[in-house]
This record gives structure tokens, sequence and C-alpha cells, in this order.
């Protein structure tokens, strides 16, 4: 359950900063973005209790390494592979993270995929306000 649970906040994690880019991109502060998702039905942990410092600060520090939430996810994915299933959201998450390790550096905090949307998208969520 370890990977599965993994799997899930690495991807919540990414798309959730993905979808502030796109907010941002189109003139909504990440701010504003952030309160307004938490009243509705894209509510998560991450908008809870993780995405916070990185709009309001651009701090993006945690103890969990890319590289290790990199791991888990792969290995989420072959599990899934290995039980016949298609890890569609999975294989996506795991590119994520590989770019992120190849852009940041494996040992970088696992927010840092933050500044990884950022360049992919052109928006500056990582950026300290």
């Amino acid at each position: 359950i370890k990977l599965v649970n993994n799997l899930l906040s690495g991807a919540q994690r990414a798309l959730t900063l993905e979808c502030l880019a796109l907010a941002q991109k189109n003139g909504i502060d990440p701010r504003t973005a952030v309160r307004i998702l938490l009243a509705g039905g894209a509510r998560n942990v991450f908008l809870e209790k993780g995405v916070g410092p990185i709009v309001e600060h651009g701090d993006l520090g945690t103890g969990f390494t890319l590289e290790l939430m990199h791991k888990d996810v792969d290995l989420a994915c072959r599990v899934g592979d290995a039980s016949g299933m298609t890890m569609l959201f999975g294989a996506t998450t795991r590119e994520i993270y590989r770019l992120a390790m190849t852009l940041e550096g494996a040992a970088a905090p696992v927010n840092t995929v933050a500044r990884t949307i950022d360049r992919i998208t052109g928006a500056n969520l990582s950026e300290p306000r």
C-alpha cells in the first residue's frame, strides 16, 4: 500500500501544480486559485497542506527527495505491469519525476517538481511572492 500511496501522492502533487500553472497563465493568482480549489471538488491533501509554502514563499523544502518519489512511482508502475494493468497515469507521473530529477538532481526535495512544472508550462509558481 506504500507504493499505492506514493503513486497517488506524486500524481496528485504534479497535477495540482500543473492546474495551478494553468490558472496562473490565465491571470489567476495561484494563492487565489488555491483558496477557490480548497472550497470545491478538487480539494486534496497537497492543496491543504503542501502547496501553500510554494505559492506563498517559493519554499520547496521537504525531507522526501525526488529520487525516493521516482523510485516508489516506478515500483508501483512495475507492480501494475506485473498485474496486467496499463499504468497510464502512473507512467506519466514517473516521467514527470524522472524529468525533475534530471533538471533538479535526485537528492532535491520532492517539491522542486514545482520548478519542473514551471519550466514545462512557462509559469512561475515556485518564485517567491
